[in-house]
């Protein structure tokens, strides 16, 4: 949406989108406006749609988003079990309420850096990442 003016950005009221596969335009023209079938059917997802000028989610904002929405679907954190810890490495398992455990690992680097991983979704902080 870049090369619309800002003009147009600032004062749109609704985004549009027009999908079709490349070689099957729809009979009613690219808009789609036609009575009847279609020629072919299917789901489309968009993911990760954003409409304003605010910057994609930070690695802090990621990862209270991660830890609340395992709170949600598990419930509270009840237990750490430790498969290995050291001061600057821990690998294990987080129980929940419910009885779910998922495995986490957290590392600090020489730099000051460090890296959680929890239910397969990697955090990394500190040191301008």
């Amino acid at each position: 949406m870049t090369d619309l003016p800002a003009e147009t950005l600032q004062t749109a009221k609704r985004l549009e989108i027009v999908w079709y596969l490349e070689d099957h335009e729809p009979k009613g023209g690219h808009r789609g406006r036609t009575k009847g079938d279609f020629d072919y059917q299917g789901v489309v997802v968009f993911d990760d749609i954003r409409l304003s000028d605010a910057p994609p989610l930070d690695e802090t904002q990621r990862q209270h988003r991660k830890k609340q929405d395992l709170n949600r679907e598990h419930g509270m954190i009840v237990d750490r079990v430790f498969a290995e810890r050291s001061a600057t490495y821990e690998r294990g398992t987080v129980v929940y309420a419910d009885g779910t455990e998922i495995p986490y690992e957290f590392e600090v680097f020489d730099d000051g850096t460090y890296r959680y991983t929890i239910d397969g979704e990697t955090f990394e902080f500190g040191g301008g990442v």
